[in-house]
């Protein structure tokens, strides 16, 4: 099994229909069957607190409940996971996502030598559909993430034509146990040292639900001066669990002026230079 034991995982949540907690049992109980010494720290963002009944909570871990009867505030559970974490690294993951542990200990071996974070799989999310969910329930082992991977050969030509500029890279590509969205994404699985995520201002609370989120505090992180490092072996993807799109959580169910207004202040932190940005956060709360 791998050691976990220098690495706290922060979650960010709000169960807002049976599928997300489903996902928060399968994300947890993976983990705990893979890694040894890991802890969970969960901010539950909502009026009443049912992650409990969800989740086979270990000695060790906590569910800190937020109370909040409006939109999820992701960034700012975000934050309050990082202040409550003690140890040297922290691993913020999205509840509905799961990364190979091993693929976490190569971006923590890579942090122990070089500066900066880690995002920890090769930018392709995997969106598993339900029938793979009920495969992966039934027998949650690393052997059967490796089923759900798609033709990398196909996959493989792909990246090359989206890196080459051919305007007929598709938006996403189905297979029989995912749609694979993307190959440069960021959000999900982010890892640091604790004393850098205090000192980039942690997650912005400016943002309401979800969107830009991810984007935002990657672009801050370089423009701060600090190196993104990713898994980039073929097979380190990131794998999403679905749920109901119907959710309190979902970008859809947050008014547009919320969504506005996170890709506002996205858009205006990167054009900022590493002066501006420092000045910009210097007056947020941690």
């Amino acid at each position: 099994m791998i050691d976990f034991k220098d690495i706290d995982i922060v979650v960010a949540c709000r169960i807002d229909n049976h599928e997300r907690g489903i996902n928060a049992f399968l994300s947890y109980t993976f983990f705990k069957q893979h890694t040894k010494n890991s802890r969970f720290i969960y901010v539950e963002d909502s009026i009443t607190s049912v992650l409990s009944e969800h989740i086979p909570l270990w000695p060790g871990d906590k569910i800190i409940h937020s109370y909040n009867d409006s939109y999820f505030r992701k960034c700012a559970s975000y934050n309050t996971g990082i202040k409550e974490a003690t140890r040297k690294f922290v691993l913020c993951l999205d509840l509905d996502c799961i990364v190979k542990p091993e693929q976490v200990i190569k971006i923590k071996d890579t942090l122990n030598e070089e500066p900066g974070f880690g995002i920890c799989y090769n930018g392709m999310p995997l969106y598993l559909n339900y029938k793979t969910k009920e495969i992966f329930r039934n027998e949650q082992s690393i052997k059967t993430l490796d089923m759900f991977c798609p033709d990398l050969k196909v996959i493989s030509m792909a990246l090359q034509n989206f890196r080459s500029g051919f305007p007929s890279w598709p938006d996403h590509m189905d297979y029989e146990y995912c749609k694979v969205m993307g190959c440069e994404s960021v959000g999900g699985c982010l890892l640091g040292l604790r004393n850098d995520f205090k000192k980039i201002k942690g997650f912005n609370e400016k943002f309401v639900g979800w969107g830009y989120d991810d984007s935002e505090i990657v672009s801050r992180i370089r423009i701060l001066g600090y190196d993104i490092h990713r898994c980039n072996n073929r097979l380190d993807f990131l794998y999403h669990f679905p749920h109901t799109d119907s959710t309190t959580t979902d970008k859809g169910h947050v008014p547009d002026g919320p969504i506005l207004d996170n890709q506002k202040e996205c858009t205006k932190i990167e054009k900022m230079n590493k002066q501006e940005l420092w000045k910009h956060i210097g007056d947020w709360e941690w």
